[in-house]
């Protein structure tokens, strides 16, 4: 009968919570963490037909308690490199080789990111964006966008 007893005190000794439980979500008035957000270049292997260069564009997500992750937004011709980001966007970059490339663009819907790219080619007008990978956020995250000191 006094174990029983024991067992609601040592729980709310420990605040109740379960091993590995998700953190609790932030009051409706309250901010969520801060996310910090980068767009990271990586070589890709050239087409040793064309000799065209290719770069990995990624999208680096690393929220606290929840760690780092990675999202690939697309491989595309060229060098890439950050570029000022238009009205509405939080990340963006350009990349470009021999009259060909794409523009990579970083959007916030609600608590997600979305990563749009734009093929280009500078004979034709640019399509639309189209939607290249969807990040879930912490409810209410707000970001932290890092870029080269020259964008700020």
């Amino acid at each position: 009968m006094r174990r029983a007893s024991i067992l609601p005190v040592l729980l709310a000794a420990c605040g109740g919570a379960a091993a590995g439980a998700p953190p609790p979500e932030p009051e409706p008035d309250e901010e969520g963490p801060t996310a910090a957000i980068a767009l990271r270049f990586a070589e890709a292997p050239t087409d040793e037909a064309t000799g065209t260069p290719f770069t990995r564009v990624l999208l680096v997500t690393i929220v606290p308690d929840e760690g780092r992750s990675t999202t690939e937004a697309g491989i595309f011709e060229g060098a890439c490199q950050h570029v000022v980001p238009r009205e509405g966007a939080v990340l963006e970059a350009r990349c470009w080789w021999a009259g060909f490339g794409a523009e990579v663009v970083v959007r916030r819907e609600g608590d997600s990111l979305v990563v749009q790219r734009i093929r280009l080619d500078e004979h034709t007008r640019a399509p639309e964006p189209e939607e290249a990978a969807r990040v879930e956020l912490p409810p209410r995250a707000r970001l932290d966008p890092i870029v080269p000191a020259t964008l700020r």
